[in-house]
């Protein structure tokens, strides 16, 4: 915790810090995290680093099995700044979709 503590205070100097969740269980397997779980998360974690740290502009990424069918749900919550993508992104059909959905 003490290596976790130091980077974090390091961090804040910075102006910008990100950071990305993935549930184990939902990476590469279809099977996503809900959205309303995601944000439940990613706001307990700007909680904290907020409340330990002062890190007041985190910016958290939500990624696992993320896809063209469920983007939308994840990108309609403020807190959640972006996706990553995995598998879906070595599909190109996949990839025009999502694409298509943040024009």
């Amino acid at each position: 915790m003490d290596t976790f503590n130091l980077s974090f205070k390091s961090l804040w100097k910075v102006g910008a810090v990100g950071a990305a969740i993935a549930f184990v269980w939902a990476i590469g397997t279809g099977d996503p995290e809900t959205p309303e779980s995601a944000l439940e998360t990613i706001k307990f974690i700007k909680t904290i680093l907020n409340s330990k740290f002062h890190i007041l502009n985190l910016k958290v990424l939500y990624g696992g099995s993320v896809n063209s069918k469920n983007l939308a749900d994840y990108l309609k919550f403020k807190e959640i700044n972006g996706v990553l993508v995995g598998s879906a992104s070595l599909n190109k059909d996949e990839v025009r979709k999502m694409a298509a959905l943040l024009k």
